[in-house]
């Protein structure tokens, strides 16, 4: 599996997370039953009187940029829950060109650099060796996003830092604390 290793929800969360979303929607009807009855202008009065329909709109946003910014729904991203990608589908693909001499250095010793850059993206990272050299990234808008801007900051910061170790300028265990790689993967 490409995502992330969680751990399964506990019961209470499962439990918890299939009652998020109506206890949201209750109390937002009663802020907007308070609001209207306190402040009876017309907008308030016409937005208490299709409460239903505007609270249904305002879920269907919130639940769609959830599911489009970490796969999960309002409640699953409230109690960290991740779904389980079941083969094909993972979404849309973006090929960028990226040199067959980086491909070694952004896969790293037994793939960790690259596993470390899906953990921290989300996306799926692979590399295809055409005769130019290309990466596919997988996931949805952002996750690509996010790999390709981590993907660009190792293959550029990582050469400076592994000569400074090969010049013995950095020794083992100092990498966590060097300027370049601060804020990166």
């Amino acid at each position: 599996m490409d995502m992330m290793m969680m751990e399964q929800p506990t019961l209470f969360e499962t439990a918890a997370s299939e009652r998020v979303v109506p206890a949201l929607l209750s109390a937002l009807d009663h802020a907007i039953t308070v609001i209207a009855t306190r402040h009876p202008h017309r907008p308030l009065l016409l937005l208490h009187a299709h409460r239903e329909e505007c609270i249904a709109l305002a879920l269907l946003v919130v639940e769609r940029q959830c599911v489009e910014a970490c796969d999960a729904t309002l409640s699953e991203a409230l109690f960290g829950m991740r779904r389980a990608r079941t083969g094909g589908g993972g979404g849309e693909q973006q090929v960028y060109d990226l040199d067959v001499k980086y491909h070694g250095i952004l896969l790293g010793k037994q793939g960790v650099t690259v596993k470390a850059l899906q953990q921290a993206s989300g996306a799926k990272i692979s590399f295809v060796k055409e005769p130019s050299g290309k990466v596919v990234l997988t996931g949805n808008k952002i996750q690509r996003s996010r790999a390709w801007e981590l993907l660009t900051s190792v293959k550029d910061q990582l050469p400076k830092v592994l000569t400074k170790v090969r010049n013995n300028e950095i020794q083992k265990g100092d990498l966590k604390s060097a300027p370049e790689m601060e804020g990166k993967a």
